[in-house]
């Protein structure tokens, strides 16, 4: 469900904190002040629900989510997965609802974070700037950097096996970089190090995979060869077993 679902919601929000003496008019903006935060001078710090031109921001929005999720699903627990930088805004729209009312106090409110994906000079990627990948692309770059990487060790491969090829290499490097990561670590994207034939990466691991899968067929061929030999020699009524151990 999209933001634009608690347009409807959100005036009624501002009004009722209003009655309820929780939010106030300041510099023309609807702000709700919290005396358990403090700002950098050490005073109250307040949370902006709606600006002067009439604008509510996500605060207010937030607030609408958390008491539409109560009312029209009653939930006994709500869940926050975002990055570790909403920690304090999540906080303050929690205490917020709690002093509204808006839930009962038997509703547990959660918020859980996850770590961020950083461009390479170490900034976070930002959704609302527009300048993120699309997964389906992701994907399709992954595939297309994998291709050229077998291309460059394997020119001679058949058109026919580089591209099942190359999309189990690529998309599996997605997975096990983002899957082996820590939940709560920051890390940078780097297509060298996502598709890296050294190291913890899924090229790695499908290269040691598929070499040990063929040392284990070379094996079996060898058991299988020697096994056919001793059946053709017993056949041929030579004791094979009998003329090694006659030699020691």
């Amino acid at each position: 469900m999209g933001e634009s679902l608690y347009n409807d919601i959100v005036p009624d929000i501002i009004s009722d904190l209003k009655n309820k003496k929780l939010a106030i008019i300041k510099s023309g903006n609807t702000v709700v002040i919290l005396n358990e935060f403090k700002n950098k001078d050490g005073n109250p710090m307040g949370v902006v629900l709606q600006k002067s031109n009439g604008i509510h921001l996500y605060a207010a929005t937030d607030i609408a989510c958390i008491k539409y999720r109560y009312d029209k699903f009653k939930a006994d627990k709500i869940i926050y997965y975002t990055d570790a930088r909403q920690t304090q805004h999540l906080a303050q729209i929690f205490m917020i609802v709690r002093k509204a009312k808006y839930i009962p106090v038997s509703v547990k409110l959660e918020h859980h974070t996850f770590g961020m994906i950083l461009k390479q000079d170490g900034t976070p990627f930002k959704t609302r700037s527009g300048s993120t990948v699309k997964l389906l692309n992701l994907l399709q770059q992954a595939t297309e950097q994998a291709k050229n990487l077998i291309i460059n060790k394997k020119p001679n491969i058949k058109i026919k096996e580089l591209y099942p090829l190359a999309q189990a290499i690529g998309i599996g490097a997605i997975k096990y970089f983002e899957l082996s990561k820590n939940r709560t670590t920051n890390y940078i994207f780097n297509w060298s190090s996502i598709l890296n034939f050294h190291g913890n990466t899924a090229p790695y691991m499908q290269y040691a995979y598929t070499h040990s899968g063929l040392k284990i067929s070379r094996l079996q061929l060898v058991i299988l060869t020697v096994r056919t030999l001793r059946i053709g020699l017993k056949l041929l009524g030579i004791p094979l077993i009998d003329r090694i151990n006659s030699n020691y």
